[in-house]
């Protein structure tokens, strides 16, 4: 399923970015909580994450050589409010789209 744009205006969403590529793009990410998409080459998403209290950017570079990053052609994120906010999005955002790369909860 591809990213719909409706999703950034959830009320939790302080900022977002426009489609990015990935990774070239990930120095551009902001040192902020949220929440990030990363997608392939037809934009269908495959996996989507928190941040952790590194910031996106962090967390993004952190996905450099795992099973996430092999696919990953382009990105988006989106800054929370709080960190709660941003494991509440990804969390709403991995049920409706249910990348096949994120591990369903037990």
């Amino acid at each position: 399923m591809r990213f719909e744009n409706d999703d950034l205006n959830d009320p939790r969403i302080v900022d977002s970015s426009f489609e990015r590529y990935y990774p070239a793009d990930v120095g551009e990410a902001p040192d902020q909580e949220g929440v990030y998409v990363l997608m392939d080459k037809t934009s269908e998403v495959f996996y989507i994450g928190a941040t952790a209290g590194n910031g996106l950017k962090n967390e993004l570079a952190s996905k450099r050589n795992t099973a996430a990053d092999r696919e990953s052609k382009r990105c988006r994120w989106a800054c929370a409010k709080t960190t709660d906010d941003a494991k509440s999005m990804a969390s709403d955002w991995i049920s409706k789209y249910s990348p096949k790369n994120n591990i369903p909860a037990k």
